[in-house]
């Protein structure tokens, strides 16, 4: 039986051990150095999506340079009084060495004004700070940005995963095909903290199709019962979010609803449920999730007169599909717009809004893109005032 986790036990020790992401970690040591030479530094905002090792590179860092770790959630400091607190003084430890102070996710909090004890401590602060954030362009992060020197995390690749997986199952005597190794590591898109629960969880095949094995299975629940409590716990213990989850719900609602009556009370709960998402997006007040749950499962569920006694074939959500069908050409059309956006100041979707009257070679030069990058640039063009993609993708982009 196994007893520590995984993304725990096998947690990097030194930056080294860190797989990805080569250039952002030696930034951090440079930087860290510099502290050590006495020589004060900005704090670092490292970001990127969640999973790739942000915190566990800082953590890694801190045993590296035998600093004291400070770590907080930024979700925990959301007054002036408890930031003060999380962090102290500017006094090192107990034994002289540095503290390293860690606010995580702080894209998750500051979002009604509340930065501003935070941008004080940035830029009077001499211990270093590091910032993790999944979005560096969150519009709460305006004040903070400037203050910090960033370090973008991409995914890990897939090779690197499938060498850290195979290293754990060696060690831990696994009986793990190689085969099956390699589809964890295809299957979790870079996110190492998710392959390192779908090895330890035993799985035998592809983390996603798991997944979305127990989803119809949540989904039959929501369906198929007429109890309220049952209802609402059905996606409980689901290694998706819950928006997503209510869109799988709000896709087979007309193929297991047969009576009009039924569909209209079931999408008017939806209706509620993206209401309540919608005021917790701009709040930022979690409280609500409860509502949401209660409006999109159970809301649903109560819906029907009757249980439908048929098997029903169950659809992936098809916004899911169109966009899984362009996730390529998408991702690579979002790091152009994070390179010239890095270049010019300014958000990516502020980019992709003026992309085809900025399209040309001189750009693809100064934005120092990459050869998919620059091609998939060239579909962008103006012909007097008209955005005129590439022949081929006309009617599409008309569309």
């Amino acid at each position: 039986m196994l007893h520590a986790l995984f993304t725990e036990k096998y947690s990097p020790k030194k930056l080294d051990d860190v797989i990805g992401n080569d250039d952002g970690r030696k930034e951090m040591k440079t930087w860290a150095l510099e502290f050590e030479r006495n020589k004060i530094q900005k704090p670092l905002l490292i970001y990127g999506p969640p999973g790739i090792g942000k915190t566990s590179a800082v953590r890694a860092l801190a045993r590296e340079m035998e600093w004291t770790l400070v770590e907080t959630n930024a979700s925990d400091v959301r007054d002036p009084e408890s930031l003060r607190k999380a962090i102290g003084e500017n006094s090192r430890g107990l034994f002289n060495q540095r503290r390293l102070i860690l606010l995580d996710e702080i894209d998750g909090a500051f979002d009604r004004g509340e930065d501003t004890e935070l941008t004080r401590v940035l830029k009077e602060n001499q211990q270093p700070i590091i910032l993790t954030a999944n979005d560096i362009w969150d519009k709460h992060l305006a004040n903070i940005r400037p203050l910090c020197k960033q370090i973008e995390f991409k995914k890990v690749n897939t090779r690197g995963i499938a060498d850290l997986l195979q290293r754990i199952v060696t060690a831990e005597q696994l009986k793990v095909e190689k085969s099956s190794v390699d589809v964890i590591a295809k299957g979790c898109g870079g996110d190492v903290r998710s392959a390192l629960i779908d090895l330890q969880s035993g799985a035998n095949d592809s983390g996603s199709r798991d997944r979305e094995a127990n989803v119809f299975e949540a989904v039959r629940i929501v369906f198929k019962t007429s109890e309220y409590t049952k209802s609402i716990a059905a996606s409980e213990n689901l290694d998706i979010d819950l928006d997503l989850f209510t869109k799988w719900i709000e896709e087979n609602v007309p193929i297991e609803y047969e009576l009009s009556e039924d569909k209209a009370k079931a999408f008017a709960w939806l209706a509620k449920s993206d209401i309540m998402q919608g005021r917790i997006r701009e709040r930022q007040y979690w409280g609500l999730l409860r509502y949401v749950r209660a409006y999109s499962h159970g809301g649903v569920s109560l819906s029907k007169k009757e249980m439908y006694r048929k098997f029903t074939p169950y659809q992936f959500p098809s916004l899911l599909r169109v966009l899984s069908a362009s996730k390529g050409k998408r991702s690579v059309l979002k790091s152009i717009c994070n390179k010239i956006g890095n270049k010019m100041h300014c958000s990516s979707a502020k980019v992709i809004e003026n992309l085809f009257l900025m399209a040309n070679e001189e750009l693809s030069t100064w934005a120092e893109l990459d050869e998919d990058e620059a091609k998939l640039l060239k579909n962008f063009s103006i012909a007097g005032n008209e955005f005129k993609p590439d022949k081929d993708k006309k009617r599409k982009y008309k569309e």
